[in-house]
């Protein structure tokens, strides 16, 4: 079975409505968010699916799940309760060659990963997908929340669970290496003016009108 699973943080109120979640200016109360590089935007809640704390009912047999980020800032740890690993087959870009077992998967804002999880022997249990701390956090590196993010219920049992993850999942074709290349800088950095700060690539600002370099094809 394949089942979807976008994470999100939102922002509510005491009663229960959403809440704009950015940060007032510190500077100037009416150009609205703060400026990078501190424009980082985090709810107060995890969402699953749109959901508060979800549960899905499971049987005894393997699930495909299709993990992806969707907020806007914050990165997520993932883990399972019971201490198993997970199956990854690919991410947003494809396939991998070979299926990886990982405890853990990472993942940053955008970023998906497709795994596959067996419940066999979980009949009458619960696993919880939860967020736990990463622990390679650089020092000024942004971290991953602890949270209980979802459950699953361990409700039906399956006879026989016919359907093995392959050992080869993707067959990557021959890329040949040009016989000449070119390097262009991309320096990003932050630059400032009367209004606040702003992320600059090769000390300009971004401008819809402006094409700042063309490649030919091949």
């Amino acid at each position: 079975y394949d089942v979807p699973l976008a994470v999100s943080d939102r922002s509510f109120t005491s009663t229960n409505q959403l809440r704009s979640p950015f940060p007032a200016h510190p500077m100037m109360e009416m150009t609205g968010p703060s400026a990078p590089p501190n424009d980082e935007t985090v709810g107060n809640t995890i969402l699953v699916n749109g959901r508060y704390s979800p549960y899905f009912n499971v049987d005894t047999h393997r699930y495909r799940l299709r993990l992806l980020n969707a907020s806007n800032f914050q990165s997520y740890d993932f883990e399972l309760s019971n201490g198993q690993s997970f199956t990854q087959l690919g991410s947003g870009d494809s396939l991998f060659p070979h299926p990886v077992a990982r405890k853990d998967i990472l993942l940053g804002p955008s970023q998906r990963a497709e795994v596959v999880v067996n419940f066999a022997g979980e009949l009458g249990k619960r696993v919880v997908l939860k967020s736990v701390p990463r622990v390679n956090r650089p020092p000024k590196g942004i971290g991953s929340p602890t949270a209980s993010l979802m459950q699953f219920r361990v409700t039906g049992k399956t006879a026989s669970d016919g359907n093995p993850v392959p050992n080869t999942l993707l067959t990557l074709p021959a890329l040949p290496a040009p016989t000449t290349s070119k390097i262009y800088p991309w320096a990003i950095s932050v630059g400032h003016n009367a209004h606040g700060s702003y992320w600059t690539i090769n000390g300009k600002m971004f401008d819809p009108k402006r094409v700042d370099l063309q490649v030919k094809a091949g």
